[in-house]
């Protein structure tokens, strides 16, 4: 059994020991031989040209590494993560949000570059052999965030867009923590609560690791208002239509038996979930519906020809 943790916090920082404390309960709870490794998204070097496999060239899951001097992380973090039965991604909030280092990761390296529908589509087209067929992998990952506030409206974003980084790939996410109130270096490992917290992350990775092979994973964590994602924010797009702001999931608000809003989806809502495979096809086919190929007309031409001298004449170059 392969446990991944990925920090994007300071080394040795109150996020990095949250995370190596879930490791080492989820290495003690395996019931197979368990390999652990810890990359800091902070260390890699990401490099600013597509990586070989990512769109538009038609590769899905391979981890080929560019040419040229530019040193470039990509080929070795995609390994880690193709080879992990078992992920922790843990970020510490930062305004309110994600570190711009886990965006990037995210950005240049996941996303639609590794998603498991489309390069499903690739195998039934006949197209396998351009598929790293680890990307139909079965995994579990679990969501670490902390920050310095002692309030929720300081953090509202951060387990939210955790959630974004690897749900191209179809894993099942089965626990996720938040941590308020420790901005202070150090301030994680003397919180008893918290850490008891990390490392109960830590077993239930394993232990949904090891259903993975046998009834299947499942959410173990704190239930959010979304049956879904088990978050709470949520994007009102009509009068009386709402969309799960996390991953998708539709209904509406409502109340219940006791009085308490709550948000009311059924199995048709939660199809739209980018958390569910279903989701991801319909995204797919949305995409697939919009790109159509259209002779380019002159005026069109002459149009961007306009814009990109303008861009020319108006673009700062940075000193470096």
């Amino acid at each position: 059994m392969r446990f991944l943790g990925l920090s994007g916090g300071f080394p040795g920082g109150n996020t990095e020991q949250a995370l190596l404390a879930a490791l080492r309960a989820a290495q003690t709870a395996a019931t197979t031989p368990a390999t652990i490794s810890l990359v800091r998204l902070k260390e890699l070097s990401i490099g600013s040209e597509a990586l070989d496999g990512h769109l538009p060239l038609p590769v899905v899951g391979k981890s080929n590494p560019t040419s040229g001097p530019v040193v470039d992380d990509r080929p070795f973090i995609l390994d880690q993560i193709m080879e992990a039965d078992a992920i922790i991604l843990g970020a510490p909030c930062i305004t309110r949000t994600i570190p711009w280092e886990v965006k990037c990761f995210q950005d240049s390296t996941l996303g639609p570059f590794q998603d498991v529908t489309m390069a499903k589509r690739l195998v039934d087209a006949g197209k396998g052999h351009l598929v790293d067929q680890r990307i139909f992998k079965p995994r579990v990952i679990a969501l670490v965030t902390l920050g310095g506030a002692s309030t929720t409206e300081w953090a509202p974003f951060t387990l939210p867009l955790l959630h974004q980084v690897f749900f191209p790939l179809g894993a099942q996410i089965v626990d996720q923590m938040q941590v308020f109130g420790v901005g202070v270096p150090n301030s994680l490992v003397s919180n008893g609560e918290a850490v008891a917290r990390a490392e109960e992350l830590g077993r239930n990775l394993a232990q949904q690791a090891h259903a993975m092979t046998e009834e299947g994973a499942r959410y173990v964590g704190p239930r959010g208002k979304c049956p879904v994602c088990h978050l709470s924010m949520f994007n009102f797009v009509g009068q009386d239509a709402v969309d799960c702001a996390t991953c998708g999931a539709k209904g509406r608000m409502g109340f219940g038996e006791d009085g308490h809003v709550e948000f009311v989806t059924n199995a048709e809502g939660e199809s739209f979930s980018i958390l569910r495979r279903s989701g991801l096809e319909k995204h797919l086919q949305d995409l697939e519906q919009g790109v159509q190929v259209q002779e380019v007309s002159v005026k069109v031409s002459d149009i961007k020809e306009e814009l990109l001298k303008l861009g020319q004449s108006w673009v700062v170059a940075p000193p470096s």
